[in-house]
């Protein structure tokens, strides 16, 4: 923040106290935390804005503060620019943090494949093959312990289980060596 106000040619701010609000609700262990580590809960911030300014703010540094925005103090429009500043700087961040954390997400509905052989029959039981809105494909069995060793034999290496909808998720590419295995695994 120092870094930026000088890049700016913003003089005039020349402390900065870096504070965490967090929620009312928030447990956190403060252990770990010096004495100018500020984490304060969001209900008590007027609190901690008060305790602040009884006991680091003197007389002598309120006069020097009062000096000083005398001398060159900020006006309600050099005020109103470095808001405007602040704003346009911000860029929000770009992470996946799906994709960081490897969080799978609600996938997208599925809409039924008409290209595909949509159900694949056989004495055990029928395997459904649908594809999802962004063109990866779901197969979801019957219940049936030797149906569902098939599948997941056919499916393993290949596709990724999603227990929340109980399918499996792939790609168009392998398909056909899914159906393949399946084939040679289901009996007619």
């Amino acid at each position: 923040m120092k870094e930026w106000l000088s890049a700016n040619g913003i003089s005039t701010i020349r402390t900065i106290v870096p504070v965490v609000l967090i929620s009312p609700t928030s447990s956190i262990s403060r252990k770990h935390l010096g004495p100018e580590d500020h984490v304060v809960k969001s209900d008590n911030f007027g609190q901690w804005w008060n305790k602040q300014a009884d006991e680091k703010v003197g007389v002598v540094a309120a006069f020097g503060m009062l000096g000083r925005h005398l001398i060159n103090g900020m006006s309600e429009e050099d005020l109103r620019t470095l808001g405007t500043k602040f704003r346009d700087a911000h860029t929000p961040l770009a992470r996946e943090w799906e994709k960081i954390l490897r969080l799978s997400g609600p996938l997208p509905k599925s809409e039924e494949a008409s290209e595909l052989p949509q159900v694949i029959e056989s004495k055990l039981g029928n395997v459904t093959i649908t594809r999802l809105a962004d063109g990866r494909l779901t197969l979801r069995n019957d219940p049936g312990d030797e149906l569902i060793a098939a599948v997941k034999a056919s499916c393993k290496g290949r596709a990724r289980w999603n227990p929340r909808f109980r399918n499996w998720v792939f790609d168009q590419s392998a398909l056909a060596q899914i159906v393949s295995s399946l084939a040679k695994l289901l009996p007619n």
